[in-house]
């Protein structure tokens, strides 16, 4: 499996060869200097304290992204005439994960308005889909959050807390 860093690399070096000669650049000695290139560049971005995973930027802002999408959409569509509070869009969140329960207690059939998912899984998309229009509408950071709280989580104990579930 490749990991973040080869994947670094291999763009540097697949950018770098783009400035060396066309010549070359099919040559062993031309993809030997643009490795050797690509290994000092990224050396040194390690030892400047530069992070080499872009994988958490791209989600970021892909996160970010949708989410900006999503409040577009819904500011479109009048469910942002008035404003909202922060009460009513928690408790739609957690209506849509009531509505992923009861599509459970019902079998777990294919969703009504697209049909390609199960019920559950419009719901649950109904669900992040709240959260990133909450968490733009009010400028959070979900998306940077959800990293840390994914590394923050590695770092605890089995089963912490002594609790059953």
């Amino acid at each position: 499996m490749q990991t973040p860093r080869d994947s670094l690399r291999d763009f540097t070096v697949k950018s770098i060869l783009t400035f060396i000669p066309p010549a070359l650049r099919t040559t062993t000695s031309g993809i030997v200097q643009a490795c050797k290139i690509a290994d000092d560049i990224l050396s040194e971005m390690s030892r400047c304290g530069i992070r080499m995973d872009v994988s958490d930027d791209i989600f970021i802002l892909e996160w970010n992204k949708i989410a900006a999408a999503v409040t577009t959409i819904a500011v479109e569509h009048g469910w942002w005439k008035g404003g909202r509070n922060d009460g009513e869009m928690i408790a739609l969140m957690h209506s849509e994960l009531s509505e992923a329960l009861e599509a459970l207690r019902h079998g777990n059939p294919p969703s009504e308005h697209i049909s390609t998912f199960l019920g559950t899984e419009e719901e649950l998309a109904d669900v992040i889909i709240r959260i990133m229009d909450y968490a733009n509408s009010r400028g959070l950071r979900i998306a940077e959050a959800v990293l840390a709280k994914v590394e923050f989580n590695r770092t605890r104990p089995m089963m912490h807390g002594n609790k059953l579930f």
